[in-house]
């Protein structure tokens, strides 16, 4: 049974490896619809993975309103500024 720390940081880790792959894979793509498609499944997928992730592991040692707003934030961090900075590295 894996501990609360190794669940949350492989939440993290395996958030980090989606939005690195969405970031390349909008990068990489040539231009059309399936640049929205990939979007809006990147947006939701790291939704899932990173802000309902952690919020469920984090619930398990703190308040659930205060391990939401954390997760909130982890996922904010990861998906929003985390990718633009990729994109920003890659000439986006």
């Amino acid at each position: 049974m894996p501990t609360i720390g190794k669940a949350f940081w492989g939440l993290l880790f395996a958030g980090l490896i989606q939005v690195v792959l969405w970031a390349l894979a909008v990068h990489f793509l040539p231009a059309g619809w399936w640049i929205t498609a990939i979007n809006v499944i990147g947006f939701l997928v790291t939704i899932v993975f990173i802000g309902l992730g952690t919020w469920q592991t984090l619930k398990m040692i703190m308040p659930s309103l205060l391990a939401f707003f954390l997760g909130l934030i982890i996922w904010f961090v990861m998906a929003v500024l985390l990718r633009s900075f990729i994109l920003g590295l890659l000439g986006e």
